[in-house]
């Protein structure tokens, strides 16, 4: 039913005609153009819509606008007064509470609640007036710490920074490996910064892929594979094009090149065209003019199909010869160092695939530019890698197709692979119009890709001193229908197979396998994390049996400058595995009496205080002698600020901020005199998906000289 509904937004008083049953979330969003309240999963779990409505904090996206009347409602959007931050602004910035940004304004909003009723909340008042909004990036650490910063500055004290950074510490230590590490120090190195993009981030205004708007901007709903395995007969979209508002529906017949995608190999087809292979798989795209137009019509689209026998086991899938890629090595003798050791060791490890969790469900726009070609604007890690399949796709040239990364709620690995970039650019296309397509919570789980499920066998021997003497180790991944990137992170599995530690003897086999599961693809640590828990817990079990401390078990056997790793690699420099184990163990042993003193029951068989330890390590960059570029270019503007073009992608882990602050060190320069430009393949030089290296080896920057050019 539409009415007239009257409420007071932000301190003004607003009427709109709308239907009743709309979310609030959405008439923000849609009808009052008020997105810094954000779409996180549509359920009340996550609390990126949080608003305040009549004092209380409230996820938006479970009101219907028709239970508002005559409320007061608070948006992100007014907290700030004038030029002036919030208090609780100011301390999310100071206190470093601020990554992606995706989740900020939700826990703004509960912040603001709070410390409205409440300006002295204790710790546990925190937690629980946080306890409905999730931030994936930060912990929780600096979001407690900013919370009880504002709380002073609302009771008009002037507290000191330091003295509400309490509940973390870190510090830059040089071990007895490396006694050259200096803390780098400097005009702007060393120093704490505000994000170069801080301020749009706590007021609503930056915007995420979802978030972008033109006047004649279309939507699409895509229509999903109702089966994992099987042979689409047919689709019937005649009831969904009768729909008012539906624009046209998009099948496999209006791709303008090949119809496959992928960001190293095109082997996932934008829509089915007769084979389903997984949940995920897209069949069409109803285009309409709004997105409720869109969903609708999209279940109206008659899907005929015939289910057929899948694998949906890594064992199934080795049985039906659906091996993907493999790895075989071998170095030193196996036979050999097994007949030598005093103490054998087996385990067979399953680990399940893993979500990742970023609050920002994927969402990509194609903007058609005439003679210029098209546009993807998308939540991406990979614009240059996404820019070169649309060539195959669109058929067209690269200097006629733009990709630009809009700012990322988060992506650990995630938004490596490419997911509906391809479908926003054939139906730009298509269309002539730009085409935004949203994802929600569902169709994101269902779509993207997932830490990979492993299968790993791993077999250990050891000498009675606790000197590793071989490893044997067979690795299975579950790699889902498509290719997407399980072979690098299989191959990474086995790289590091043995942790950081030395093994004259190992034997590896790797296989990744084709199965009608969640695709598997990049996730923090890509393959390596399977691989350390398998030969940790071994060297677990190996410290009981054997009567060595854990950590000295470790000592002897870690790398260090002049050892060769499993895959014969020699390191010449930078090797502080001994040196964390031992900071480490100097730690553990510190706060020992006051963790045994919380459980003196223990020895009584109740709550029995835990201390593990595990070492790790990984690359730095794309590694396997694989080109891992960048660049930057610098320009003076004539109002002599610096334009900075970087080479990169911000996903929250700061990487914009870390750009800026190494020019304004080298050039002399303040932060606040550069613009910072990236992830966008029209503006900046090319890169690949993994920024970390760039940051990591621009970093190194410090003794390089940079070349600024006037324009």
């Amino acid at each position: 039913m539409i009415k007239n509904i009257s409420f007071t937004l932000n301190g003004e008083k607003r009427e709109i005609k709308v239907e009743a049953s709309l979310r609030l979330l959405d008439v923000l969003r849609d009808h009052l153009a008020l997105t810094g309240t954000k779409c996180g999963c549509g359920e009340g779990e996550c609390g990126a819509c949080t608003v305040v409505v009549n004092g209380q904090a409230i996820n938006s996206c479970l009101v219907p606008i028709g239970k508002a009347q005559d409320a007061d409602i608070w948006t992100v959007e007014g907290l700030q007064n004038g030029d002036e931050l919030h208090p609780v602004q100011e301390a999310f910035l100071e206190m470093g509470a601020v990554q992606c940004g995706f989740c900020t304004p939700g826990m703004l909003m509960s912040a603001k609640a709070l410390l409205d009723r409440n300006q002295s909340p204790t710790p546990e008042d925190i937690e629980k007036a946080l306890g409905g909004n999730i931030c994936r990036c930060t912990g929780f650490v600096k979001i407690i710490e900013a919370v009880k910063y504002a709380a002073a500055k609302m009771r008009g004290e002037n507290p000191s920074k330091d003295d509400y950074r309490t509940l973390e510490k870190s510090s830059i230590v040089a071990g007895e490996q490396r006694q050259d590490v200096e803390t780098p120090k400097g005009r702007v190195f060393g120093k704490r910064l505000w994000d170069v993009d801080g301020v749009a981030k706590v007021t609503g205004a930056l915007k995420f892929a979802a978030d972008y708007e033109t006047e004649d901007m279309l939507y699409g709903a895509l229509v999903w594979a109702p089966i994992a395995c099987g042979k689409l007969e047919g689709l019937d979209t005649v009831e969904a094009e009768k729909q008012p508002g539906v624009v046209k529906i998009l099948t496999y017949k209006d791709v303008p090149g090949e119809n496959a995608f992928g960001c190293f190999k095109l082997d996932q087809p934008v829509f089915c065209r007769d084979k389903i292979n997984f949940y995920g798989d897209m069949l069409a795209l109803v285009i309409a003019e709004d997105m409720a137009t869109a969903r609708r019509a999209a279940k109206l689209v008659k899907v005929d199909v015939e289910e057929t026998d899948g694998a949906y086991t890594m064992e199934d899938g080795i049985a039906k010869d659906l091996v993907m890629a493999s790895v075989d090595h071998e170095m030193g003798d196996v036979e050999t160092g097994r007949e030598m050791a005093y103490l054998h060791l087996r385990g067979d490890f399953d680990m399940e695939r893993v979500e990742h969790g970023y609050l920002e469900p994927e969402a990509a726009m194609g903007v058609w530019h005439g003679d210029d070609g098209v546009q993807v604007i998308s939540c991406t890690q990979s614009p240059f890698e996404i820019r070169k399949m649309l060539t195959k796709v669109l058929n067209l040239p690269e200097d006629k197709i733009q990709v630009t990364a809009s700012p990322l709620g988060g992506a650990f690995g995630g938004k490596c692979d490419t997911y509906i970039e391809s479908a926003a650019a054939v139906a730009a296309i298509a269309v002539q119009r730009p085409v935004m397509i949203p994802l929600n919570r569902e169709e994101s789980m269902k779509l993207t890709t997932k830490r990979h499920a492993f299968k790993n066998h791993y077999e250990l021997g050891l000498s009675e001193e606790g000197k590793i003497l071989y490893l044997d180790t067979d690795i299975v991944s579950d790699a889902g229908s498509y290719t997407i990137l399980s072979p690098g992170v299989l191959q990474q599995a086995c790289i590091f197979s043995g942790g950081p530690y030395e093994i004259p003897n190992i034997k590896v086999r790797g296989r990744t396998i084709r199965t009608n599961n969640s695709q598997g693809g990049a996730f923090r640590g890509f393959g390596i994390n399977q691989s350390a828990i398998c030969i940790e817990t071994l060297l677990d079990e190996a410290a009981e049996k054997l009567n060595i401390d854990p950590f000295e078990l470790r000592r002897r056997n870690a790398l260090k400058v002049g050892s060769t790793t499993v895959t014969g690699e020699i390191l010449k420099q930078s090797v502080g595995i001994i040196d964390t184990i031992n900071e480490c163990q100097k730690i553990v042993e510190r706060e020992r009496p006051r963790f045994e003193a919380m459980y003196p029951e223990g020895k009584k068989g109740r709550k029995v205080l835990g201390i593990g330890m595990a070492s790790g390590f990984k690359n730095v960059g794309v590694g396997k002698g694989l080109a891992d570029d960048g660049g930057c270019i610098l320009t003076i503007l004539p109002d002599g600020r610096i334009e900075m073009r970087a080479s990169g992608v911000d996903m929250g882990q700061g990487f914009r901020t870390a750009m800026v602050q190494i020019a304004a060190e080298k050039l002399g320069r303040d932060p606040e005199d550069f613009i910072i430009v990236s992830g966008d393949t029209n503006e900046t030089l090319h890169h690949n998906q993994i920024v970390s290296g760039h940051v990591y080896h621009a970093g190194r920057l410090g003794k390089s000289d940079f070349v600024c050019e006037s324009g």
